[in-house]
């Protein structure tokens, strides 16, 4: 029997613990294998306790990746600090649980900030959504991607139009004639009747030429209208005030049109003044002509007076 200190057995068998044999698995996490006695195995695992007692703060963590935790609390360089911040995290998000993340503002680029209808003020943020008002950034982006979507689509089929045609143009026959569709003239030829566009753009050009030929060249009317005399101040000779006060006079004639009206009403001036003339002088018999002569020293004769 393998002495022991133990100085009473209390009913037992003194039997020494060197003496009890591990028959389990080998154990390498705290390197027991099969065979080991039990006095070593108990030792082993005392020495791994302590060891993990002792080293426990000394956890190495660098390795992990702090992400939000590192920009809110800063980077925890042991064991209990991350913890600490692990909770902290933890328990703010508990308190902002209520929050709507949805109603955060978004400030809006130019190219969609808008006017509101009502208010005329101009829109440069919105909440994510709101779902009492609908009016969100996700909403007002939505549809600005349905509407390019659309026009992206209008502009696709409109390639695809040209792209045909286009192509129809390049396999024609070389020196094939390409024919012209009729025009409806409104003067020349028949107007009111479709006539081919050769014949139309000939006659066209023909009565453009018989009217340059009677009105003359653009230049010759910009010379005729740069002569035209300023009447603007001149007195009336028929009726009082100056020409501009006449109806529809044209202060700055600018064009044809508007310097022969000018003309117009001038000749219409000069005539009402000739009749008013013939009026008063030309109308009075001889009858009516009253001839007073006096003499001056005898020598000399005035007309005093002539009374009509």
């Amino acid at each position: 029997m393998i002495p022991n200190k133990s100085n009473t057995t209390n009913g037992c068998d003194n039997t020494s613990s060197n003496c009890v044999i591990w028959q389990g698995p080998d154990l390498p996490c705290v390197n027991v294998c099969n065979g080991d006695t039990i006095s070593d195995i108990i030792a082993k695992m005392c020495e791994e306790l302590v060891n993990t007692t002792a080293t426990a703060t000394g956890v190495d963590i660098s390795t992990i990746n702090q992400l939000c935790l590192e920009e809110t609390y800063g980077v925890a360089n042991n064991i209990q600090s991350l913890i600490q911040n692990i909770i902290t995290e933890v328990c703010r998000v508990h308190d902002h649980a209520g929050t709507d993340p949805c109603s955060c503002v978004i400030p809006l680029p130019p190219c969609l900030q808008y006017v509101e209808e009502g208010t005329g003020n101009t829109i440069t943020s919105l909440p994510l959504y709101d779902g009492k008002t609908g009016d969100s950034y996700a909403v007002l982006l939505a549809n600005k991607i349905c509407e390019n979507i659309n026009a992206i689509s209008q502009l696709q089929n409109t390639i695809t139009n040209h792209e045909g045609r286009i192509v129809n143009l390049e396999q024609r026959p070389a020196g094939e004639r390409y024919i012209a569709p009729k025009v409806v003239p409104s003067f020349v030829a028949t107007p009111g009747r479709p006539e081919a566009m050769e014949k139309v753009l000939r006659l066209t050009e023909e009565s453009l030429g018989e009217l340059r030929n009677k009105t003359g060249a653009p230049e010759a009317i910009s010379t005729a209208l740069n002569v035209a005399p300023n009447l603007n101040d001149r007195d009336r000779l028929s009726g009082k005030g100056t020409m501009t006060a006449i109806s529809q006079w044209n202060v700055n004639p600018v064009n044809m049109a508007q310097s022969f009206q000018n003309l117009w009403i001038t000749m219409n001036d000069t005539r009402n003044a000739v009749e008013s003339i013939k009026e008063t002088v030309a109308s009075p018999l001889c009858a009516d002509v009253e001839l007073v002569v006096k003499e001056v020293l005898g020598i000399d004769l005035m007309v005093e007076n002539i009374h009509v």
